[in-house]
């Protein structure tokens, strides 16, 4: 299973098929320490076959001491700085396809691979834990009962049975199934904003792959495009992804020449 060790602390964090790293640990999937650390770093992903790392910050992510100018290849054994501190790195010691599991919280660490179901052994009785397409989430469910006994649960939650305690790990974010998402999934979303040369009129339209859906020309998509500028412009100054494009109210408001509770309706629609 796909994994990347502390050096420092020895912690391993198994791999995601998207996996965000940085200092939000509400956000991101491997949390960094480091006041020099972005708030989203750095992203690792996994695609044709081969991992791949992405710095998405201004503070600089590093592999062998070199700093990619891009997207650059993992293999195992590279070693990985995310800002400038050097006292903690991290080391890519796994790099095999990243797979749904269930890692039993104990001292054998023991990981069931995950399928539509899987049965949990217990001291009495067994449990199966089962993903429900309908809900969109997995359950458990006792040996002897029809009805679930504990969920929903999702990528992260902890499942108890009898002594034993499991974690729940989803590789692709994306979704809680074990099932691959469809080609048509990697398709991207845009949105499309145009206005007239006195940008007196704004129109907008959403883009997913052939399918579109007019939106019209309204007065609310000139905030979107207002938005979507200071954005284009601080990423460019060098603004990490994240940070890039958030506007106080208060300065919004300004820049637009609306009164408060104009701005808070047009964000409102």
């Amino acid at each position: 299973m796909a994994s990347i060790l502390n050096t420092r602390t020895g912690l391993i964090q198994k791999l995601r098929a998207y996996h965000v790293i940085g200092r939000d640990s509400t956000r991101a999937d491997t949390a960094l320490n480091g006041s020099a650390c972005s708030r989203l770093h750095a992203v690792a992903h996994w695609s044709d076959g081969r991992w791949y790392l992405k710095d998405l910050s201004k503070h600089g992510t590093w592999i062998d001491g070199v700093r990619p100018s891009d997207e650059a290849r993992l293999l195992v054994g590279h070693l990985i700085q995310f800002g400038p501190d050097t006292s903690e790195l991290w080391k890519l010691v796994d790099e095999s396809e990243p797979r749904d599991l269930l890692i039993e919280e104990s001292a054998g660490s023991k990981t069931l691979p995950l399928e539509r179901y899987v049965v949990l052994p217990g001291e009495q009785k067994n449990h199966a834990l089962m993903y429900e397409p309908a809900e969109g989430a997995w359950f458990l469910y006792s040996a002897d009962d029809s009805e679930a006994v504990g969920g929903p649960f999702g990528h992260g939650d902890f499942i108890v049975c009898g002594s034993s305690r499991w974690r729940l790990f989803t590789a692709d974010p994306r979704s809680s199934t074990p099932d691959k998402q469809s080609s048509s999934s990697q398709t991207p979303f845009e949105l499309v904003l145009r206005t007239s040369l006195d940008e007196e009129s704004t129109h907008a339209k959403f883009v997913h792959g052939d399918i579109e859906h007019d939106l019209g020309y309204r007065s609310q998509h000139y905030l979107l495009c207002h938005l979507a500028r200071v954005r284009s412009e601080e990423s460019e100054s060098g603004i990490d992804e994240v940070s890039a494009g958030w506007v106080d109210k208060s300065t919004l408001s300004r820049q637009l020449g609306l009164s408060a509770n104009n701005l808070n309706l047009q964000i409102h629609r």
